[in-house]
């Protein structure tokens, strides 16, 4: 068994790739949802709800406006830390939008954007 207290700080804050939250008109007020069409950014989050880690959960809420919150079982939320697929913050590391083009032939180029974690010094 792994020691879950090397990977999880309830103080410490956690990059996640998150879909932004679309808003839709109702009748019964406005609905909230996510769709995977949307473009995906590394969204800075927090751990929530000390009673849900304690049921062998995790909740990541984004401190970023637009964005919801995830929930993963410890065990994934470690499988994550450890593959990259969540990334723990550490001082200067942010979310940049990276551009790019790629030449097609002499005339042509794609062009491509994506975003990335970078180390940025202030």
């Amino acid at each position: 068994m792994e020691n879950i207290d090397e990977y999880i700080d309830k103080n410490k804050h956690y990059f996640i790739l998150m879909h932004p939250l679309e808003y839709c008109p109702s009748p019964w007020g406005p609905l909230t949802y996510v769709s995977s069409s949307t473009r995906e950014k590394w969204v800075e989050c927090k751990i929530v709800d000390d009673e849900y880690v304690d049921r062998g959960k995790i909740k990541l809420r984004s401190v970023e406006e637009g964005y919801g919150s995830e929930k993963y079982y410890i065990s994934d939320f470690i499988s994550h830390i450890k593959s990259g697929h969540i990334v723990p913050k550490t001082e200067g590391l942010e979310c940049v939008e990276e551009e790019w083009a790629e030449p097609l032939n002499k005339n042509y180029y794609l062009h491509h954007s994506a975003y990335t974690l970078k180390k940025v010094n202030k």
